[in-house]
């Protein structure tokens, strides 16, 4: 197979098929589906999934047609993805898991910031303390309250990865 015939046929697979098939979760959002990037580390999901098959993601502003995603997900060269998209099983089998960041054991309760556990339940703490005796109109409460949902936030991060 020539190599225009070989990308014309691989181009008929779409990148959310691509996705799918490599255990990528999909949430539809009107005619576009939407996933976290498996690409760069993220909470919220930023690349987005035409329905002409094309994708991008606007967190690494990676992008293109399902010869591309597949190609990038894998780390091969787009001509080989063409190859194994072209196949006649239309998809390859070969499932795809994000590699998991390693973290030394003395790290493991620290967050990305070097916020302990401990430490971000005395913020969350000492926060709502401040909002209770502050007036809800003065700065003080504005800048308690930011504190206690950053504190809020990185202890979700920190228990969604240890349930990764």
């Amino acid at each position: 197979m020539n190599s225009a015939a070989l990308f014309d046929r691989a181009r008929r697979v779409a990148a959310a098929d691509v996705a799918r098939q490599a255990g990528i979760r999909l949430k539809r959002s009107g005619d576009r589906e939407w996933a976290c990037c498996p690409f760069h580390r993220e909470k919220t999901p930023s690349c987005c999934f035409y329905g002409d098959g094309r994708w991008y993601c606007f967190g690494c502003h990676a992008g293109g047609d399902g010869i591309a995603f597949y190609a990038k997900l894998h780390g091969i060269s787009q001509t080989q993805a063409a190859r194994e998209l072209a196949r006649e099983t239309a998809l390859p089998r070969r499932a795809w898991k994000a590699p998991k960041p390693y973290r030394p054991p003395f790290l493991r309760d620290v967050d990305e910031e070097g916020y302990t556990w401990d430490r971000l339940c005395s913020i969350r703490n000492k926060a709502a303390e401040a909002m209770e005796d502050s007036k809800p109109d003065s700065d003080a409460f504005w800048t308690a309250l930011r504190a206690k949902a950053l504190a809020e936030d990185r202890l979700d991060n920190m228990l969604q990865e240890a349930y990764e």
